[in-house]
């Protein structure tokens, strides 16, 4: 059976290794592949990395050194035994490309995968606990000795071109299978957005369309996963908050009448992989969001969803979604097809395995 290391720096509850890998692990096991999933952190640490806690922040700095010695550790010793390695964004989330070079010299064969603008990173987009020696090229240094490069969209790879070859374009997908619809009949339509703390400051963009639609029809906010909602609160405005979890994802998700997903325009942004609309589709739920990167390509707007870019174009779709049912359902019938074709489990495994394969 083959054997691939897989380095990230998150454990299996961050969506992009485990939508990007680990939810492929029966269908490589069933072509002889076996992947070994070694993440930088643990569960413990990831689900109390944004803590304000003074205390928990002591124990997870003294976690991070211990996870810094093990991470030294694993990268000597285990590539005895592989040939190849797949780098999910980089090996430690601080400092040099040194740990990546140290594979490249042991004739490890390395596959660079990456889902967001990692080479974009600024002070507002990385967590508090992240130490801040960074290499400003470490992302160029890691793409120019990697054998293949996998990214998540055409921003990236374009990007990518710049300095490395043999690039292949896969999407984030999901499993259609444990992605299944249901009927629902909500007492108020659900306006939805899922996502970590960090990116709720998307949906302070559209607080002016929602104070708006206010009064219009039965309706209420929901968030799933984001912990402080404080700024989000409007006097008049229904917010139920739902803590995320990997058990209660989908159950959660099924909820959600119409799905949004507000994005500033920069290069941040333009490397998203639009897996917020994509997990919406999934569930046959259409969505709103900014025309800005991907979601140009997955949303057909009016076939699936809505586009919009002003409060006004936003106040709109909302409402137009609110008020007809039919057209929910129309919209997000289409949206499910749409990832069936495109953006499945079985469509892009096969993709995946063509680049592990590769020569």
């Amino acid at each position: 059976m083959k054997k691939i290391l897989l380095l990230s720096i998150y454990p299996k509850e961050e969506p992009s290794v485990r939508y990007r890998y680990l939810q492929y692990n029966k269908m490589f096991r069933d072509m002889g592949v076996r992947i070994n999933h070694k993440p930088f952190i643990g569960s413990w640490i990831y689900k109390r990395k944004n803590t304000d806690n003074l205390i928990l922040k002591i124990i997870i700095f003294i976690g991070l050194a211990y996870y810094f010695i093990k991470r030294l550790v694993i990268i000597i010793i285990y590539p005895v035994s592989y040939k190849e390695a797949i780098i999910q964004k980089e090996i430690l989330p601080f400092g040099t490309s040194f740990l990546e070079n140290h594979l490249k010299k042991r004739g490890i064969r390395i596959i660079y995968d990456f889902d967001d603008a990692v080479f974009a990173y600024s002070k507002e987009h990385l967590t508090s606990w992240r130490i801040w020696w960074q290499d400003n090229d470490k992302v160029e240094k890691i793409l120019k000795i990697s054998d293949n490069i996998i990214a998540g969209n055409d921003f990236l790879a374009d990007y990518a071109r710049k300095f490395g070859k043999r690039i292949t374009v896969i999407p984030t997908g999901v499993d259609l299978e444990r992605y299944k619809q249901e009927s629902k009949d909500n007492e108020k339509i659900i306006i939805g957005w899922i996502g970590t703390w960090s990116n709720l400051r998307y949906l302070q963009m559209i607080k002016k369309p929602l104070i708006e639609l206010i009064g219009i029809g039965k309706w209420k906010l929901k968030i799933i996963g984001a912990r402080n909602i404080q700024d989000l609160k409007i006097p008049g405005l229904e917010i139920e908050y739902k803590k995320w979890s990997i058990e209660d994802e989908v159950k959660d998700l099924l909820s959600i009448d119409i799905g949004v997903m507000p994005l500033r325009n920069s290069a941040w942004e333009r490397g998203k992989c639009a897996f917020k609309i994509i997990q919406y589709f999934a569930l046959g739920i259409p969505a709103v969001a900014s025309p800005v990167g991907m979601n140009k390509d997955v949303i057909d707007s009016g076939e699936n969803g809505y586009l919009a870019s002003t409060d006004d174009e936003w106040r709109e779709a909302l409402e137009r979604l609110i008020h007809d049912k039919n057209l929910r359902q129309k919209l997000g019938e289409n949206g499910r097809n749409k990832v069936k074709n495109e953006y499945s489990t079985k469509v892009l495994f096969p993709k995946i395995l063509d680049v592990i394969r590769e020569k």
